[in-house]
């Protein structure tokens, strides 16, 4: 019978493992991004807004923390994303609050695309 310490050991490797086999989720399809709004893309239990600027993806957590309603058909207007229930607006790169009413700023994702397939990448 394997010690509590070589157990959690073993546990711990094999989560390491599985970071390494599955270190991004494709979320969407880079043609399917129309630009300069926010649609949202659901695998699993995750929830992101994508948003396409040009060659540039931006992703998000999926709604806006003013009133927790969806940044589906958000926009950018310059280099901020604007949420279109009550036009908080953050900035595209970092989720930084820009103009109120919303108070805190909204969690954003690495994205990588890959030909036409658009990933969030895990942290390490």
């Amino acid at each position: 019978m394997q010690s509590f310490a070589a157990l959690f050991s073993s546990f711990d490797s094999f989560l390491h493992l599985g970071r390494q086999l599955v270190d991004r989720i494709k979320v969407s399809q880079f043609a399917a991004l129309p630009q300069k709004r926010a649609v949202i893309c659901e695998e699993g239990a995750l929830s992101v807004a994508l948003c396409r600027v040009g060659d540039d993806v931006y992703a998000f957590e999926a709604v806006c923390p003013h009133a927790f309603k969806s940044l589906k058909g958000a926009r950018v207007r310059g280099e901020t994303l604007m949420c279109p229930h009550h036009g908080a607006r953050f900035d595209l790169k970092t989720g930084a609050l820009v103009a109120s009413p919303a108070v805190t700023n909204i969690n954003t994702y690495k994205v990588a695309v890959d030909g036409d397939d658009v990933f969030i990448v895990l942290d390490e």
